[in-house]
């Protein structure tokens, strides 16, 4: 049986947890199957304030992704209301959905379709859902990829990876920003795609 999200997560705060020898407490959460940063606070009594953070979008977050198809544009601003699907309970779309929250994504092509991602607001599935609406579906996406043809290395999840993460720290005042590498699975799909993908190494 299979993780869910919220095991695997908990998991991982568990093992960091016990290696360090010190509690960590996860700040936010990220789709499942979907690789990069995930962000840790070692001091409990903080955790809320850095969660206010996310919640009121002040953290800036920035994604890479392989998709099925070249956007439409070089860059596309994607301004969806989506709410969860009446029809699929495992889907959000900007259609035949309930309780609809205004989100906005932001997409620009690096090289072919490999693209960067930055999603203004921070709506469950937000990425997914609008990538899949502009008919450019994230490979591998178990829920919104109907085409099997574009499933490549099925152990590996989607490629979808959270590759930046800034934002002001609300204690000291400094700008934090970590990067997170891609994985090698990404990455050789990228090298079969003949793409370049080297400013994001």
């Amino acid at each position: 049986m299979h993780k869910t999200k919220f095991e695997e997560e908990n998991n991982l705060v568990d093992e960091i947890s016990k290696d360090r020898r010190e509690s960590y407490f996860l700040a936010h959460r990220i789709d499942k199957y979907t690789s990069g940063i995930v962000l840790l606070i070692k001091n409990k009594d903080n955790l809320k304030s850095i969660q206010q953070l996310f919640s009121e979008n002040k953290v800036e977050k920035c994604y890479l992704a392989i998709v099925s198809k070249e956007l439409p544009a070089k860059k596309v601003k994607i301004s969806l209301s989506l709410g969860r699907s009446k029809t699929n309970k495992l889907m959000f779309s900007n259609r035949n959905a309930k309780n609809y929250k205004h989100a906005i994504t932001e997409v620009q092509e690096i090289d072919s379709k490999f693209v960067f991602v930055k999603p203004i607001t921070g709506r469950t599935h937000q990425i997914r859902s609008h990538l899949h609406d502009i008919g450019c579906t994230i490979l591998n996406d178990p829920v919104y990829l109907k085409d099997k043809s574009q499933v490549f290395n099925s152990e590996f999840g989607q490629f979808l990876h959270a590759y930046r993460l800034s934002f002001r720290c609300p204690f000291s005042g400094s700008f934090i920003e970590a990067k997170a590498p891609l994985p090698e699975e990404f990455v050789a799909l990228l090298k079969e795609m003949n793409v370049d993908y080297s400013s994001y190494e």
